[in-house]
Order: structure tokens, then sequence, then C-alpha cells
């Protein structure tokens, strides 16, 4: 972090004014430049589709903290045009490898007509400042970075323009409409005459802000919509791209921890002079479930954390075993006086409106005898989120400030987090964002910066990194839960269906983080929703939750309820069209007649994929879809079998997420989302055994590896202007349009995540 910057330029933290609903946008001097900068002022809150969350020192550009416009400016700099012609965007949201670093950035330089060579991105600070316009909190979650900032930070972007050409336009008394803007200069066609953007940075200051600046037609976008080299692609090839792993400056110190290896585990006894006197070690500090050593080296903290002589308590919950999760989740699925509905959500109202199901009707459709009735049990393992890098948090504290620098999902929670440990004034914490080497929810969490923020009052005044070995991270993660359904379903002779009735079991996302609607009854829509989904002609519907109060720690995996219930779903669709003799593709096109923006999307991937063409000796091929996060996304995997190993060869995917600021992004997302629920559904099971998880390394709990990657083929739609989310968007398809590409070659249905719990053998591509 830059010494000069350290204050973080401005932004109190304070709610605005909840009666405006837009972005405001303002001018102040920077030296001999400008900066144009926003304040977020209150929106509607944007309803998501179920189970949707929402919920430095050695700095490189793109993870380096903005400059402060003045120190009594009330806004955060997101623009600033430097002397030389430079332009620092600042990026509002975390970058976690999912493109926002570059995507947003690129929305402000496209509306500036900035050169974008001559753009610098840096990330943000937790402030007030940088709150979503839609939701106003600063947090990633529910792929929705691009669909919440991007019209705002568009406006950023031309009220930039109209105020450097106000500036070169009275330079020249001429018109302003004589003068257009190219790559980072206004120019005036009539005289020949142009000004770089630095030339013109203090007089633009001056200029009066626009209040509707006019945005750009599509024809006339240059880098929105286009493939280009990342921003932050360089300096991860390079080396000098900052994680929250990499801060550092001479003379901090490290925190290794000790701590139990049980969810319920606490510390009963320790000896810190057993290690006090070993070489570098500064302090030890006691923690609830841990003991952390304080040393100039992570190597030396590590060493002696596990040399300390220390005791855990760990019997709170021995008898916690996988096998009684599960059969306490079977058992909760005959509990119907605790069921809760989850009613369906129309999306074609605005703002959306929830529909109640119709217990009855469905319990007289099933009731019928001359119906066929099919039902069928699945389950899902928990889950760790396993990203590269490990939890890991840097802070200073001192009696007068607290620093703070870290991948973290939420910043302003973080902060706020920091300033009640503490005991300091907001304005006197800072929060800076590192790059984070994954997220995928888990670094929503905020226990790494709780212990970290622990430490650095035991050492005050220090810089202290505290980083987590891969065993901690994998043992004390917050799981996406254990989770059993069961459907029943009613067709008639012509393989309509006519009822269907599903129900989950298990914990509760919103309800373990204080996230219940006041005064609801509804279900947790983390659990249940997308249970039966709502695109599909089904007839009579009801989906219900019984919630299973279990002490394993859960929180938000990536897609969260559509990990599960997309699996859930799109498996028993295919036993649907199993049952009607129908082939899966066309049970579908049948059912989604009323949707054409999804049939077209289904049937893109069909195509590509060669459905309905022979796949060849030994391989099959099975079809998934699944809507959310403002996308729609189908898959077709392609398998081969071999003498009972099976392969999976190619995946097709189409999806259309409406307009997109970088193909290669989209695709890049979709490829990785697969990659993760292809991981989960061949590998993925965090088993419980006296009262902690089993798996403490990838040796246990395998990642897909490259001999098991598929070939990925992405096709891209716009069936809608409507920008949607990519980030989650991959993961559901791909473990139901695996198990039915299974079912299709070899008659065995599975219904229990991960696959290779069946015996199966997973050969390479």
């Amino acid at each position: 972090m830059n010494e000069a910057n350290r204050d973080g330029g401005p932004g109190n933290g304070q709610p605005q004014d909840p009666a405006r609903r837009d972005f405001l946008v303002g001018a102040v001097a920077a030296g001999a430049g400008f900066a144009l900068a926003a304040r977020a002022i209150g929106a509607e809150p944007s309803i998501p589709k179920p189970g949707e969350h929402g919920p430095a020192p050695q700095p490189a550009p793109a993870a380096a903290a903005p400059a402060a416009a003045a120190p009594a400016s009330p806004f955060a700099a997101y623009v600033e045009v430097r002397p030389d012609g430079e332009v620092r965007i600042t990026c509002p949201q975390f970058e976690f490898g999912q493109g926002v670093l570059d995507s947003l950035p690129r929305l402000v330089a496209e509306e500036m007509d900035a050169d974008w060579a001559r753009v610098t991105v840096l990330s943000a600070h937790a402030d007030a400042a940088f709150v979503s316009p839609v939701n106003r909190r600063q947090r990633v979650g529910g792929s929705d970075s691009v669909m919440a900032y991007r019209d705002a930070l568009r406006r950023v972007g031309a009220s930039a323009r109209e105020m450097l050409v106000g500036a070169a336009a009275a330079a020249w008394n001429v018109p302003a409409a004589e003068c257009r803007t190219e790559a980072g200069r206004v120019l005036h066609a009539p005289s020949g005459r142009a000004l770089g953007y630095g030339e013109l940075a203090a007089a633009a200051a001056a200029q009066p802000v626009p209040a509707q600046p006019a945005l750009k037609p599509d024809a006339a976008l240059r880098l929105v919509g286009r493939r280009m080299t990342r921003k932050d692609t360089p300096s991860k090839v390079d080396g000098t791209a900052v994680f929250g792993i990499d801060v550092r400056e001479p003379g901090m110190l490290y925190a290794a921890l000790r701590r139990s290896v049980s969810f319920g585990g606490r510390v009963a006894r320790f000896d810190a002079a057993s290690v006090g006197s070993r070489p570098g070690v500064v302090a030890v500090v006691p923690l609830d479930d841990a003991v952390a050593v304080v040393a100039d080296s992570f190597w030396r903290a590590k060493q002696a954390a596990e040399a300390l002589d220390v005791e855990f308590d760990d019997s709170a919950l021995r008898g916690l075993s996988s096998e009684g999760i599960s059969a306490s989740l079977q058992r909760a699925l005959a509990d119907d006086a605790r069921a809760q509905e989850w009613p369906f959500p129309d999306f074609s109202q605005r703002p959306p409106r929830l529909r109640p199901g119709d217990l009855g009707a469905v319990e007289q459709v099933l009731a019928r005898g001359d119906l066929r009735r099919v039902e069928a049990l699945y389950e899902v393992p928990y889950l760790a989120h396993m990203t590269m890098e490990p939890q890991v948090c840097t802070v200073r504290v001192s009696p007068e400030r607290c620093e703070v620098w870290a991948p973290l999902q939420a910043p302003d929670v973080a902060r706020q987090l920091a300033a009640r440990v503490t005991g300091l004034p907001l304005e006197r914490v800072r929060v800076q964002l590192t790059l984070g080497g994954g997220g995928f929810g888990r670094r929503f969490e905020q226990d790494s910066l709780q212990q970290a923020l622990r430490i650095g009052q035991a050492v005050p005044g220090r810089m202290v990194k505290l980083v987590w070995t891969r065993e901690q991270d994998m043992q004390h993660d917050f799981y996406r839960p254990a989770h059993v359904v069961r459907y029943r379903a009613a067709l008639d002779d012509a393989g309509r269906v006519l009822a269907i009735h599903g129900r989950v079991t298990g914990q509760s996302i919103q309800g373990a983080k204080n996230m219940r609607f006041a005064g609801a009854k509804m279900a947790d829509g983390a659990a249940v929703g997308g249970t039966v989904p709502e695109d599909y002609d089904l007839g009579a519907r009801y989906a219900d939750f019984v919630e299973v109060g279990l002490p394993v720690p859960i929180g938000f995996w990536r897609s969260v309820a559509a990990s599960h219930n997309g699996f859930f779903a799109e498996s028993f669709v295919d036993e649907l069209a199993h049952a009607a003799r129908r082939d899966p593709y066309e049970f579908r096109r049948e059912r989604l007649a009323a949707h054409p923006r999804h049939l077209a999307v289904l049937e893109r991937a069909a195509r590509e994929a060669g459905w309905g063409r022979p796949a060849g000796p030994g391989r099959a091929r099975g079809i998934a879809i699944n809507s959310g996060f403002g996308g729609i996304c189908a898959q077709v995997c392609e398998i081969s079998v071999r003498g009972g190993r099976v392969a999976v060869e190619r995946v097709t995917v189409a999806y259309d997420c409406g307009p997109v600021i970088d193909p290669g992004i989209v695709e890049a997302q979709l490829q990785g989302g697969v990659v993760f629920g292809l991981s989960a559904a061949l590998h993925g099971e965090v088993a419980i055994a006296r009262g902690g998880a089993v798996p403490t390394n990838f040796h246990e709990q395998a990642m897909l590896r490259l001999g098991e990657t598929p070939r990925i083929d992405v096709h891209l739609l716009q069936g809608s202007d409507k920008v949607g989310g990519v980030g989650e968007s991959g993961t559901p398809p791909i473990a139901p349009a695996l198990a039915n590409a299974i079912f299709a070659a070899t008659g065995k249905r599975l219904r229990r995540l991960p696959l290779r719990a069946a015996g199966l053998t997973i050969g390479s591509a």
C-alpha cells in the first residue's frame, strides 16, 4: 500500500439517503489531474432466483490501493486521470478468478473512450463508496457483479467522457458537439486539433457533472464484446500479482495454528513455555478451538505450533458420523409436521412474485390408480470448497488504527467485524482487498479474519500474517450441506406429468447465517430452491423442506441450492422421461415449450453435441439444463464405458446470459464451473467421523486431474438484452448430465454423489 494513501480516500462508511435511487458522480481535483467518483445511493433490492446467495505492501497494479482523490472529498475515486494520460480505474468488487477486475473497469473505459493500453486497474478497499447500487452491499455472491454494477459504471465512464469533451471544447472555444473522443484523446475534426486526456484532466475536474450522460450505442462499442487479454493476466504470469498469501513487508510476523480436529473441540490446556524459547517465536495466543504461534517466519511458526504442548477437549461431538447424519436426513423425509413449503417464484412478474404450490392437488393426483407412479430418493454429501489458496489474512492492530489485507468476499462485513473486535471506530479500520486464489463462497466467511485480529492484538503495531495449512482449510471449512431428497410423481398414458412433489431434508444455511426472513415461515431457498424446476410443465407441483439441526459448520458453495438440486431435479426429469418412454431431450423440449429462451439453449446444446446421432461404440450422452443467476445453461455430457471404466470424453455447453463483456471470460467461467462440478460429482465427499472431517488433503479429497478433464466446448447465445451472471451457472448441470449419460450407457441409475461411491472406476478422457 502506498504510504501516502493509507487513509484510503474518502467514503465515511455511513448509509446514504435511501430516497435516491441511482449513482451520483462527482469530480474532484487530484493534483494536476482529476478523479471522477461514484456513490451508491440506494436502489430497489433484487430478488434472486431460488438458492442464490447474497448473501498492500509490495502492490501489483491489480491489487494496489486506489489513490485518494482528495482528503476532503466525499467520494472514493472510481476513475482517476493522471497528468501523463494514465487512467486509473478502481474495481469495486473482489477478484478471485471470475474476471471482474477486467470486466467492470472495461465498462468504465468503454464509455470513457480511454486508451485501454494506458488503463491501470486497482482493487478496492472496504468502503460505502463501493457498495452495489442494487443491494447496497460490498460483497461478491450470486454471480451478480456485472448485473449490479454494469449500468452505474457505464454512467461513470460516460460522465468522464463528457467532462473531458467539455474541457477541450472550452479550451478551443468550439461547440462540444463538434468534438469526439478516441483512445484517450479528444479530437476536433474541423480544425484537426487533438488533446490527450492527461492534458485535459485539471480542466475537466472543473466541468459540471452530467446529470444524464449519453451512453454509447451498441454499434460504437470497441472494448465490450471483444476477446481481450485480461488486465490481471500479465501479473499472474510473471508472479507480481499480490494474492492474500503474497502480502509482506520487512520485519513482518507470521502466525500458524495448532487446532482441534473436531467441529466442537475446544482448548482444554496448553503450555506456552513449551515453545516460547524456540528461535523466532514471538508470542503464543490462545483462541477458542486453537492456539496460534507467532514467529518471524511461517516455517518457524508452523514447526513451533506442531511442537506445542496442548490438549483439546473433543468430547462434545465424538458420536457425530456420516452414517448417523444420513440416517437422520432420511428419517426426516417422513416428518410432515415440520415440513415447510417452498413457493415457486414467478419471474414473469416485475417484481417477481411467489406462487404457493398446491399439496392437496398433488396428493389427489398421486392417489389415482390409473396413473403411473414414479418415486426416487437421492442423496449428496458434505462438500469442501478446496480453494487453491488456503485461508489467509494479514493484519496490523494498534490502539490508533486497524489495517487488514485479505481476499474477502464480504469486505463490508469484514470491516465491521474488525471495528467490533478492536473497539475502534469504523473510520479507523482499513480493509484492503488482495487477489484471491479461489473463493466459491468460502471467503464469504470471517473466521480467519477474526482469528487474525485476535492474534494482531497480541502483537500490537506489528504486521502479522495468519496462514492456514491445507489440512486446516479442509477440516475446518463451512461445508456445502449434505441433503436427501424424495420425489413422487405421476404420469398418464400419454407420458404427461400430472403432478410432482419434491421434499428436501438437511441443514439450513439461512438459519446458520441468521439470514431468515423476519416473521416468514417459508423454507430455506438455499436448501430447497429449484428442487421442482419452475420452468418445466410438470402439472400440479409442490416442494418443501424439513430442516435437520446438525452441528456441522455449513456455508455457501458455488451455485448454492442449484449445486445439489440441479442434480436432483435433472436426474429425476430423466427418470420421468424414461418412464414416459420418451427421448430425454425431446421430453425436456416438450415441457419447455412455453419458454422459448430455455428451449433455444437446450436445442443449441443438443445440436452442437450431435444429439440424435450415434455416439459411437461404447459411448453415450446425457443432457441437463439449469436456469439461475440471470442465465440459462444446458450441457450434454458424452462418456465412454470400457470394461467397467467410465471416462468423460466431452462436455458441450450452451449458455445464454444476455450481452457479454468478454466472450473469453464467459467461456473460461463456464469451463471452470464444469470442472468444479465434475470434481464434486466424481470425487467430492467430506466424510464425518468422531465429530470432525475425515479428509485432510488432496490425496484424500481429490480434485479433477488433467487426465480426467474432458474436452469442453462452449456456445454462447443471446436471447435477452438483460445482462446475467456467469460465475456459478456452469456447475449445476454437469453432475446430472454425467449421471444421465451413465444410465444411457449402462442402464444403471445413480442417485447418490459422488459417483465413485457406486463403485465406478473413473478413467482418462
